[in-house]
């Protein structure tokens, strides 16, 4: 009979090559699952943090649209920003904030707008509420204008005027606007940031 010979030290070798091999293959597939995951926490991050500053400026925005509300609701003159203009959208860093309302810190800009042929005897109302909400690197300002019925001169039975009178700022002018009854008064929002 022959005898087989065997070399236990080669075998070890063998295998504790093989484990080793398999360990740092297993060890970078881990470190790449552990680098992936982590870019998903940063995306989650980002995500759950734009998110909330969108929920905050939706909030400023509503309590700027619900005091102008309130405002124009009252029997007292209001206070609004008169600008003769084709009423340019306002910006962040525009020095009409600097006659914001004093209302949510400054952060609630409450214009009367109008086309630059209009007149004040023949003013068509057209407000612009703006809120301004300044989160971390970016502004997120909101708008909602509320644009009145042209009120026909040939059918002045047919207009009304808002209830009470418009102070212009900077002005010592007080009047009240009229707009065409048994028309929709049309709202537009958008949303941007700087």
């Amino acid at each position: 009979m022959s005898s087989l010979t065997r070399v236990p030290s080669k075998q070890f070798g063998f295998a504790l090559a093989t484990v080793l091999i398999l360990l740092v293959i297993f060890a970078g597939l881990v470190v790449i699952m552990l680098d992936g995951q982590q870019t998903k926490i940063l995306q989650s991050t980002a995500t759950i943090q734009a998110a909330q500053t969108e929920q905050n400026s939706h909030n400023t925005h509503r309590a700027c649209v619900n005091h102008a509300r309130r405002v124009l609701a009252s029997d007292s003159a209001i206070n609004v920003t008169w600008w003769q203009s084709t009423g340019a959208f306002v910006q962040a860093n525009d020095t009409r904030w600097a006659d914001a309302d004093v209302f949510l810190q400054g952060s609630c800009l409450i214009e009367a707008v109008t086309d630059a042929t209009d007149t004040q005897a023949s003013w068509t109302p057209k407000l612009r509420i703006t809120s301004k909400l300044a989160g971390g690197q970016s502004v997120v300002l909101e708008q909602t204008e509320w644009r009145y019925p042209a009120c026909v001169a040939a059918l002045p039975q047919q207009c009304a005027s808002l209830s009470n009178s418009v102070s212009i700022k900077n002005s010592t002018i007080q009047w009240r606007p009229s707009y065409r009854l048994g028309q929709p008064v049309s709202v537009a929002h958008r949303v941007y940031g700087f």
